[in-house]
């Protein structure tokens, strides 16, 4: 492991405990190095956020240094088609990328799809909305290649969808996981409808 991931190690603890109030019911996930030399090597640390309302995801981004008010909410209310929260079906996880140049962390939201959208179908459309006409053919290329089944038909394969913003723009990401155990039903209903939460 280089130099630069250390240090960069080092900037995460502090942003960290410079912030332990709000962070109290954080589950730490995972760490992950850049094994590279130069002062663009990053540590990133992904935070699950248990049971969180869309005022805390914004309160865990504020401090990073992609962070815009109030977009966190727009992607959340858009892609998991629901409301404020708190979204107790599986965490909403935030993936904090440090350097050592000391600036502050980027952010990249993961949102799990599989588990407040109606189906993989529904998950697609919620997400192809963030990306361009060309990108989202490409997506719905790959997912249906993927699948072995009609998207409609169950959630699970798509299972989130993650959102950073950059300088000149926004990176998606979807994940597609093997159903090698079970297909999930589609969601009676439709995507799940949070109340606001006061």
């Amino acid at each position: 492991v280089q130099a630069e991931p250390r240090e960069g190690l080092d900037g995460a603890a502090s942003f960290f405990v410079s912030r332990s109030s709000t962070c109290a019911h954080d589950r730490f996930l995972y760490l992950s190095l850049d094994l590279a030399r130069g002062p663009s090597a990053r540590a990133k640390i992904y935070v699950a956020h248990p049971d969180a309302t869309t005022e805390q995801i914004e309160q865990a981004l504020v401090g990073t240094g992609n962070y815009v008010p109030g977009e966190p909410t727009e992607w959340i209310h858009q892609i998991l088609g629901s409301g404020s929260g708190p979204f107790d079906d599986r965490p909403i996880l935030i993936c904090y990328s440090f350097t050592s140049s000391g600036a502050p962390p980027l952010a990249t939201v993961h949102l799990p799809v599989r588990c407040y959208t109606k189906n993989d179908d529904d998950s697609l459309d919620r997400t192809r909305k963030y990306l361009s006409e060309k990108d989202g053919r490409a997506l719905r290329s790959a997912l249906r290649l993927f699948a072995d089944r009609p998207l409609d038909t169950g959630r699970g394969l798509f299972t989130y969808t993650s959102l950073r913003r950059l300088r000149d723009g926004l990176s998606v990401t979807g994940y597609f996981a093997p159903e090698a155990y079970a297909v999930f039903p589609p969601r009676a209903g439709g995507a799940r409808d949070r109340k606001s939460v006061v």
